[in-house]
């Protein structure tokens, strides 16, 4: 069988399709159907094998002949097993050996459950009803039925309870026969190896990647577990993971409010990105488990790599198997289900198994064999959290592990205590009820680590606890529940130093909080690791906030080098933060970048999957994908032409003072560093596309103007080769660039603002960094228009253009009369001379580029007028006249001044030269003068023989066209025509792209007109002279139907028209016989076969005129002239189709032919072919019309509409474009000699013979520099100091912006306000008259602009409060000091009690004013009305209030407004006495890293409705009000004050 061809699928599925499978791939053919079904799965094991790539190449072999889907190496021998196969098979066999399964094998009735009514309802003590018992559920006869229900049934109930009666009722009796069985888990469990493992698909979530999952035992080893998640699950892959975060909370009764939702969500699912989390649940579908899957679903995504897809975000879910739905669904016959379709639901029935959440990437299922029952699975869960978060070193993972607690019963509080004694730091999400508010109360309020509460709050406590779980209690088990509760909360709090509490809804950062839990539990130890962990933690969330404050502190010495891992992977991950803080931490870049630390970074980049595009630069530039110093500097000049590594050696065991670390240090070998160490990251985060650390590196590095502008040199390359396919990748390319540019523009505008001649100099300065290269220059090969088109640039250029003349004008005049540069008439600068010499000024005058330029230009215009005259009037072919003799050595010169120009111009590499300064129209002008001086070669070796007089003339006439083109070039002088060259150039290529969409048409309409015109025709070039020549012409305006259409008057035969310029060939004549062939080039006819013309007529056709030819078919009324012309294709039905006829050189008159008339002839075609014709005429009409409306019309006007743009784009920018050319203009003739074409000749020789010289026997002099290492410096210096000014301006503009769009917030708030109590609006105007009243009626009109509504203006109001507040302050200072002065007089207990009661006060006084001291206008605005801070989320009461003073008003002028407030105040606050504790506990502190408490101000405290007044204005007040009280009020009220105060010494010790 061997050769035969299978015709078979690669798998039974409908999804594959059918391929071939030879023998000669690895097998023989299929001699049985079990042969067969064997091929097709090893066929299907082999291709799942392929990577993607592979397999996306499968298709493209299948078509091609000879080739199989499968490369002939991948496909193994039949007896070798393929690599998919084996690790099904390990992956099975570790499951067997390490895993188990518990069954209840004993089935005996629960008695506290059998209150059913039917014997089926009935519950073993396993928690199981009879018929889903291992056996019965899966009994496939009824033998096997009776046979399981013989060892699972005891036989004192088997009479009782077996499957015939299962829709009986129990018996009566039923309790006391229960008494005589017993059941215990011991006997009655039977472990079993694992068969529940695999894949879960859940249905409807088929886009997602199933879920893997597995079953085993609650006894069984958690080390086991998890090298089955990291070999066989692939969970640690492609990244460790740097966190585990556990989440637990409430189930069915779990419920977040918006704000809560999304602050969780955006906290969890950043934690979990920015540190590649593992996420514990317990995978069931409700409550806290159904919120965390999906935060996930939001945030998901998936990492490939290679043939692998991963997620980004892992949940997994270790619950119990006893408590979830459905799940006989996900047993397997041994083999495991890959995958198994899971429905689940979002229905949840109270006492029942909660379905799976499909959000979970991971299932394990911890079976005790006990079944609906959610307990199960805590131990396993702690015990996998414990070895999770243990150091490598004690066998665990060493992956930190947090807990998260949001709401929650009592297993939330057991579960938290056994986590802090394993020292899992937990983040207590208070405000979310039950657990959660339980454990933040009792944190609030313990004041020490050994969790020591007051009698009043452990009271209050206990009641919390009652309150939340008391109503699922018996009355008789409440009190011992309580008390064994609050025990635990309390162990809790012995390790008070791991909680910490997240208030949900204040702050939005729930990331923070876990970071800072994570940090608080390492606070205590202080040893280098720990620093290191606690870095590496900070590094992961992108917080140098944090690491400032509380790892790099003052008293922490780091060791030499400890900080370079940790800097290594800041820079990879462009963290700039970090970079920037571990560098203050005496960590020299020079030192840590050296040769061999950037080929690691360059290595460990190149492996990661942002730097594909890098890898394809490398590969299109060096040929090689790899990373080496040869290579990056290939890359590098390819880039920008010129590139310098700057390596340098030093030693390596001296620091950056120049002290060793060690005296013990043994000399090493010098370490090869780099003299300048940004520039290397620069250019590093520049090819990987690190936009921040590029910046970060331009900032800190030397030379910011030069590099600014090479980092946009090397963008700009980097575009250019992006992939047209990759527009979004080039468009990032070029918004870094052009961000690049401005950056140089604004530094160098900067500097220009300050000193304009040193930004002159910094725009002229040649880099030691950067190649000895100037700006301008990097700028110019890199096409930056923005950073020349700058007026330092331009002041630059034009310094140079000038060369020290002051005024333009004057050089025109001088040129003309050169005597004026012997009187003042010149005026030229002295450039470091004290006095200018007549000698200086006339070397000044004539080596100025404007000088030279203006001095070409007079002498160009003259040759273009010398060679149009040598042209059109001296031209001789046979000799060589003077003034040829003159413009070809013209021409010469222009040569070699060309060649010269371009050796000298200012480009760092001649590649560089050659493409700066030899474009499209450079070259164009080198060809020409080249072709010109070769046809003049020409011709001297020609001139006797007159051979090529006329090719020589044609070349001269195409050298004429472009050296007159080429006068445009003096145009680019010029702002206003300078531009309009470059609006030519792309309009040129425009035009050229629009041909092509053009000569479609005129195509399709040439051929299809050709056709019905003249029908068929011979083959010749001929053909496409006329399909194109006509209907070009046609386009603009040139119709010509008359002669197009006679074929139709003259039935049918084409009319010959004459014409000059033409051959005559394929002349048909029955006249003339058809094997007759007469040539009539310089040759004889006499006595031709042909009726038509004499046999006397003699004619000799060379150099001769043909007249009175007496050939009757010639009319004589025909007269043509072919002198000097060529005739071809005359259609004459008399004259034969095989005569060809040549007449050149010969004229012809007075032809008379009598088949030739002027006049139409009769027609002699049948009316069919008539018709016909006239039909042709008609559809020749209509192809023109509309060729017409799309040539003239349509496309006419896109190419105006493409022009108009261009016209546009170039308008926009002409100023930018011009300065861009006077650079290279400029450029170009500062190194012109002095002399002008063709003077320049003499001074070329000069150069020419001075190089020669020093070549061979002088010795060559040393060129100077322009500026020196002490000027370098001092340009640098101030350089860096203007780059700093901006980046302040830059700050400075951005920080207005925010207090703008502050001011801007307040009015939306008041608008807010306006709208919703408009109601109100009478009240709020008479409480405002009565508060106005001490104020004078100027005032009161001056401080209170209304608006047209009568509602006060935002500003007006608070500017207002102010004053209020400031009178309101001076009455009660006033009235403290009358207050002390009674102290001192008076020596009574009362008074002293009542003294330190004032100095309290004066001490919060002090306090407030202080904060009030603040200068930011601003930030007293925010603080008055309440806006909340970013970040913090303040409740809604505490920003609802008008102003401060609206508090303050008295009683009896209470509006409905305030009533409105404080009553909503009263509903939020809850409706018991201890308000104010509960308020404490949902809104503690200001919340800060560390769990340090922050500084608690005035706008932030939730103390009541007096929040926006002084503390002492607050208290002052209340005095005064308890002092007009009766006494039942006073004594109400003074218990209400002391509750506050009692809150306001809290919130100060917290």
């Amino acid at each position: 069988m061997a050769g035969i061809v299978m015709d078979t699928k690669i798998h039974p599925s409908e999804k594959y399709d059918r391929v071939k499978f030879r023998s000669d791939q690895g097998g023989a053919g299929p001699s049985t159907l079990t042969e067969r079904k064997y091929q097709q799965d090893r066929y299907y094991e082999i291709q799942t094998d392929l990577t993607l790539e592979e397999a996306r190449y499968s298709e493209m072999r299948k078509k091609i002949p000879g080739l199989g889907r499968i490369p002939k190496d991948r496909i193994d021998r039949q007896s070798k097993e393929s690599d998919f196969h084996k690790r099904n098979q390990a992956h099975l066999c570790f499951v067997k050996q390490n895993f188990h399964e518990i069954e209840c094998s004993k089935f005996v009735p629960d008695p506290e459950k059998i209150g059913v009514k039917k014997i089926r309802d009935l519950k073993c003590h396993c928690g199981e009803i009879f018929t889903e018992h291992v056996g019965i559920s899966n009994a496939r006869n009824f033998a096997e039925r009776e046979l399981v229900e013989t060892f699972l049934v005891p036989e004192e109930l088997r009479s009782h309870i077996n499957y015939g009666n299962l829709f009986n009722a129990p018996p009566e009796n039923l309790a006391s026969i229960l008494s005589q069985v017993t059941w215990t888990k011991e006997d009655a469990f039977r472990k079993t190896s694992c068969s529940t493992f695999g894949k879960i698909c859940f249905v409807n979530y088929e886009n997602s990647k199933p879920a893997k999952y597995i079953r085993l035992s609650h006894n069984d080893s958690v080390d086991r577990c998890l090298e089955l998640m990291d070999k066989h699950w692939k969970i640690m892959e492609p990244k460790r993971p740097s966190l585990c975060i556990s989440v637990i909370g409430g189930a069915k009764s779990f419920k977040l409010d918006n704000k809560m939702r999304e602050t969780f969500n955006t906290g969890l699912i950043k934690a979990g990105k920015s540190t590649n989390a593992w996420m514990i649940t317990t995978g069931s579908n409700v409550g806290v488990m159904k919120a965390v899957g999906n935060a996930v679903s939001e945030g998901q995504s998936f990492l490939w790599d290679n043939d692998r897809i991963t997620h980004t975000l892992r949940l997994i879910g270790i619950g119990p198997w006893g408590y979830v739905k459905d799940r006989k669904n996900l047993e397997s016959d041994g083999n495991g289900c890959f995958p198994v379709h899971f429905q689940t639901s979002n229905i949840i029935q109270h006492g029942k198994p909660v379905p799976l959440n499909p959000n979970h990437t991971h299932f394990v299922f911890v079976d005790d064999g006990f079944r609906n029952n959610y307990k199960g699975a805590s131990k396993f869960r702690a015990l996998f959290e414990q070895k999770v978060s243990k150091p490598t070193q004690a066998g665990g993972l060493g992956i930190p592990v947090v807990l998260v607690i949001l709401e929650g019963g009592t297993d939330a509080i057991n579960d938290a205590m056994v986590s802090l004694n394993h020292n899992i730091p937990v983040v207590v999400c208070s405000g979310t009820g039950r657990a959660a508010d339980i454990l933040a109360y009792a944190y609030s309020h313990t004041r020490s680590s050994k969790g020591v509460l007051k009698s009043k709050h452990e009271i209050k406590l206990r009641d919390k606890i009652n309150e939340a779980y008391g109503g699922r209690w018996k009355e008789n088990e409440i009190d011992k529940n309580i008390e064994i509760h609050f025990t635990n909360v309390m162990k809790c709090m012995e390790h008070r130093n791991l909680i910490n509490i997240f208030p949900m809804n204040k702050h939005e950062d729930l990331d923070i909080a876990i970071l800072t839990a994570l940090l608080n539990s390492k606070a205590a130890e202080d040893s280098f690791e720990i620093r290191k962990n606690q870095l590496q933690l900070a590094l992961t969330w992108n917080r140098a906030d944090i690491a400032q404050e509380e790892i790099f502190r003052e008293d922490v010495l780091w060791p030499p080098r400890s900080l370079d891992d940790i800097l290594m992977e800041a820079i990879i991950e462009e963290k700039v933060e970090f970079v920037a803080l571990i560098l203050q931490q005496n960590v020299g870049m020079k030192e840590f970048l050296s040769k061999e630390r950037l080929q690691q970074l360059y290595q460990k980049s190149l492996l990661r999957a942002d730097a594909d595009h890098l890898k394809k630069l490398m590969s299109s530039k060096t040929r090689r994908s790899t990373f080496s110093y040869d290579n990056l500097k290939r890359l590098m000049e390819s880039l920008m032409y010129k590139y310098d590594h700057d390596i340098e050696e030093r030693k390596t065991n001296d620091n950056i003072t120049g002290r060793k670390y060690s005296l013990d240090l043994k000399p090493e070998k010098p370490q090869l560093l780099f003299k300048h160490p940004y520039k290397q990251l620069m250019v590093w985060s520049i090819l990987m596309l690190r936009q921040k650390m590029a910046k970060f590196a331009w900032q800190m590095g030397s030379e910011p103007i030069t590099s600014a502008v090479a980092a946009a040199r090397i963008y700009g390359s980097m575009a250019k080769n992006v992939h047209r396919n990759e527009s979004a990748l080039k468009e990032k390319v070029l918004i870094f660039k052009d961000e690049f540019e401005h950056l140089a523009r604004s530094v160098i505008d900067e500097c220009h603002a300050k000193q304009k001649e040193k930004a002159m100099m910094l725009a002229e300065r040649k880099s030691p960094s950067w190649s000895e290269m100037t700006s301008l220059q990097i700028a110019a090969s890199g096409k930056n228009m923005v950073y020349l088109s700058s007026v330092a640039c331009r002041n630059s250029i034009d310094a140079t253009w000038r060369r020290g003349i002051l005024s333009r004008w004057q050089v025109l005049v001088t040129v003309f009369f050169p005597f004026l540069l012997f009187t003042p008439f010149l005026n030229v600068d002295a450039m470091g001379e004290k006095k200018v010499r007549t000698f200086q000024k006339i070397l000044t005058f004539y080596t100025a580029p404007i000088t030279k330029f203006t001095h070409y230009s007079i002498l160009y215009i003259f040759f273009v007028a010398l060679f149009t005259y040598f042209l059109l009037v001296d031209y001789q072919p046979n000799e060589i006249t003077t003034i040829e003799r003159i413009c070809i050595f013209w021409i010469f010169t222009f040569i070699v001044d060309e060649i010269y120009t371009l050796l000298t111009f200012p480009s760092p590499t001649f590649g560089g030269k050659i493409r700066d300064w030899y474009g499209m129209l450079k070259c164009i002008d080198l060809f020409n003068l080249l072709f010109a001086l070769l046809a003049f070669v020409i011709q001297v070796i020609t001139m006797h023989t007159n051979e090529n007089a006329i090719n020589v003339r044609i070349v001269f006439s195409i050298n004429c066209i472009i050296f007159y083109i080429r006068i445009m070039k003096l145009y680019t002088a010029n702002s206003s025509l300078g531009p309009k060259l470059e609006m030519i150039k792309m309009m040129f290529a425009e035009l050229t792209t629009f041909l092509l969409v053009v000569i479609v048409f005129l195509a399709a309409y040439g051929v299809s007109r050709h056709s019905l015109l003249y029908g068929q025709t011979e083959a010749s070039w001929k053909i496409f002279t006329d399909i194109l020549f006509h209907p070009y012409w046609q386009l603009y305006g040139e119709l010509k139907f008359e002669e197009s259409m006679k074929t139709a008057d003259n039935a049918g035969s084409p009319v010959l028209t004459p014409t000059t310029t033409s051959s005559i060939s394929d002349t048909k004549c029955p006249c003339w016989i058809s094997s007759l062939q007469m040539n009539l080039t310089n040759s004889s006819q006499s006595d031709q076969g042909c009726p038509c013309w004499y046999s006397s007529v003699q004619n000799r056709l060379t150099s001769s005129s043909l007249s009175d030819i007496g050939c009757l078919c010639w009319n004589s009324s025909i007269q043509i002239n072919f002198n000097n012309s060529s005739i071809f294709d005359i259609n004459c039905p008399c004259w034969n189709s095989s005569v060809r006829m040549n007449l050149i050189n010969s004229s012809i008159t007075d032809i008379e032919c009598l088949c030739w008339n002027a006049l139409p002839q009769k027609n002699t075609m049948s009316p069919q072919i008539l018709h016909v014709e006239n039909l042709n005429i008609v559809l020749v009409y209509i192809l023109c019309a509309g060729y017409l409306i799309i040539g003239t019309i349509l496309l006419f006007n896109l190419l105006i509409a493409i022009f108009n743009h261009i016209f546009t784009k170039v308008e926009e920018k002409s100023n930018e474009i011009w300065k861009f050319q006077m650079y290279f203009l400029t450029m170009e003739f500062d190194n012109k000699t002095a002399l002008i074409p063709p003077l320049s000749i003499i001074h070329h020789l000069y150069l020419f013979f001075k190089l020669i010289a020093r070549k061979t026997c002088c010795k060559k002099s040393s060129k100077g520099v322009q500026f020196t290492e002490r000027h370098l410096e001092y340009l640098q210096l101030f350089e860096t100091e203007e780059m700093a000014n901006y980046l302040r301006h830059k700050k400075s503009e951005h920080k207005d912006s925010a207090e703008s769009k502050l001011q801007k917030r307040v009015e939306e708030l008041f608008n807010l306000v306006e709208e919703e109590f408009t109601a109100d609006q009478e009240d709020v105007l008479t409480l405002l008259n009565t508060k106005t009243a001490n104020l004078t009626r100027e005032n009161t009109s001056e401080r209170l602009m209304l608006k047209s509504n009568r509602w006060p203006k935002p500003k007006a109001v608070i500017e207002f409060a102010k004053k209020l507040e400031e009178k309101e302050a001076m009455e009660v200072a006033t009235e403290t000091l009358k207050d002390e002065e009674k102290i001192k007089r008076a020596g009574t207990k009362k008074d002293r009690k009542y003294k330190r009661k004032l100095k309290e006060e004066k001490k919060i006084y002090v306090t407030d004013q202080e904060n009030e001291e603040e200068p930011v206008i601003e930030t007293d605005i925010e603080a008055r009305i309440h806006i909340p801070e970013p970040g913090i989320t303040q409740p809604l009461r505490h920003s609802r209030n008008l102003s401060p003073w609206t508090i303050n008003r008295k009683p009896d002028n209470r509006t409905l407004y305030t009533h409105r407030r404080v009553s909503l105040q009263r509903h939020s606050s809850g409706d018991s006495s201890d308000s104010e504790d509960n308020e404490q506990v949902k809104y503690p502190v200001q919340y800060k890293t560390l769990g340090i408490p922050a500084e608690t101000s005035s706008e932030s405290s939730p103390s009541g409705s007096d929040t926006g007044v002084p503390r002492i204005t607050r208290r002052r007040l209340s005095l005064r009000r308890m002092e007009s009280s009766t006494e039942d009020e006073l004594r109400s009220r003074a218990k209400l004050f002391q509750r506050f105060r009692r809150n306001r010494q809290l919130s100060d010790s917290d």
